[in-house]
């Protein structure tokens, strides 16, 4: 039988690393401004958030941090709109090569096809 001293000295816990502290951006609103910002960029928000933070992540965890949410987020299309407000049409182009074995003649013909979609 290990004595009581021996068995707390090679099995007590490990002191364990301190929390990661750093406070996450906002990458809700960071989407928002990207997307009514022309011109700006991840590098521009992040300057913006390491001036806020100085202790902040670096760009580079920044970004990989700012991929990462943008790939959980779920892509949602809504279109509200009146029962024969809008017409939905998808185009389909089939190119269809002929040839003309008795005039020793060859081109091509092009067919369009229109599923046409409506929403009551």
């Amino acid at each position: 039988m290990i004595p009581i001293t021996v068995f707390v000295a090679l099995f007590r816990s490990q002191p364990t690393a301190p929390a990661n502290r750093q406070s996450l951006p906002d990458f809700v609103q960071m989407e928002n401004e990207l997307r009514s910002h022309r011109n700006l960029t991840l590098l521009l928000l992040w300057q913006e958030y390491h001036t806020a933070n100085a202790e902040g992540y670096s760009y580079s965890r920044f970004c990989v941090l700012y991929r990462r949410w943008k790939r959980k987020q779920d892509v949602v299309l809504r279109q509200d709109h009146k029962a024969g407000e809008k017409l939905f049409v998808y185009f389909l182009l089939l190119r269809e090569t002929w040839l003309e074995e008795v005039h020793s003649r060859s081109g091509f013909t092009l067919t369009f096809l229109r599923p046409l979609r409506s929403s009551c």
